[in-house]
């Protein structure tokens, strides 16, 4: 057995293993990848200014409370809240949750159990004013469930779904 089988082929006489003739003997060479060029990058973009602000509007119809409504966003967002209702909506309740919870409801009210996974949006408790909530999570998300009463009446309910933390809501109703 030569010492070529054993430790593979040598190379001598001044040539390189990455001379391109030397492929068949040391294997292909690694040759960095060229970088692509696209003509669309190399134009100017439209930039945007201020927050992106999807308004979502549900319309509360009834005569019973719905469960999982989907809502999906056009963009990522991460700062959820009511910012419009319409008349007696106000004393509806909104429940936002991430999955599917699976409930039907038989009533105009929704009534809670006290283990599910939903953050109150807006609820009017029997004793107290409605609670108005902003919703704001660390990283964006694309889509959202609705649970939503129509314990006030039926009518339209308009969510806000911002992009960033650019949009502070502070005061009124949402303290």
């Amino acid at each position: 057995m030569s010492n070529d089988q054993v430790f593979g082929k040598r190379y001598g006489n001044g040539v390189s293993p990455t001379d391109p003739g030397q492929d068949k003997v040391f294997g292909k060479r690694y040759q960095n990848p060229k970088p692509e060029c696209d003509p669309q990058q190399l134009r100017s973009r439209q930039t945007l200014s201020g927050p992106q602000i999807f308004f979502f509007t549900f319309n509360n119809v009834g005569p019973n409370a719905t469960g999982d409504n989907l809502v999906q966003l056009p963009f990522p967002c991460q700062s959820f809240f009511i910012s419009s209702v319409k008349g007696t909506t106000e004393a509806s309740s909104v429940f936002f949750h991430l999955a599917k919870l699976l409930k039907t409801y038989a009533s105009p009210t929704i009534i809670a159990t006290g283990n599910e996974p939903w953050i109150t949006l807006n609820t009017n408790p029997a004793t107290g004013p409605n609670y108005r909530t902003v919703i704001r999570f660390k990283e964006p998300i694309l889509q959202y469930f609705l649970d939503v009463g129509v314990e006030g009446g039926a009518g339209l309910i308009t969510i806000a779904n911002v992009n960033d933390d650019a949009v502070q809501i502070t005061g009124g109703l949402y303290t």
